[in-house]
């Protein structure tokens, strides 16, 4: 079978970058909406998760998820206030398991584009 290859510039032009895709979780029964992450939100939540030049990785999987998640938004006033969460990404993980957290950070990470393999193999 021959995968027929697409030439990169119309590719590029016709993408959409909004990129979102549904997740269950089924502690829930609900379907969590996440959205890629550009360039710019993955370097300000990797900023927001260092301290003393140090980045926490537990930190930044709760900052990703608290940017990407559209649905449910973790950053409503309401959710913070009912977990009693100082801010979106301490809300993240006071709502959500811990596996929750790993599956959402998975995801969002797979449709901001880190799901690409280098494989020079297949030309």
């Amino acid at each position: 079978m021959t995968v027929q290859k697409t030439n990169p510039l119309e590719a590029l032009l016709s993408a959409n970058p909004d990129v979102r895709e549904n997740v269950f979780i089924k502690r829930l029964s609900a379907d969590f909406v996440i959205k890629a992450l550009d360039q710019d939100e993955l370097t300000a939540a990797q900023e927001e998760a260092s301290y003393g030049g140090e980045m926490k990785e537990t930190e930044l999987n709760n900052i990703i998820i608290a940017k990407s998640c559209v649905e449910p938004d973790f950053s409503n006033s309401d959710l913070i206030q009912h977990y009693g969460a100082l801010d979106a990404g301490d809300c993240v993980k006071k709502a959500l398991k811990v596996g929750e957290i790993a599956v959402l950070s998975q995801k969002i990470l797979e449709v901001s584009g880190f799901d690409t393999t280098l494989d020079s193999a297949k030309k």
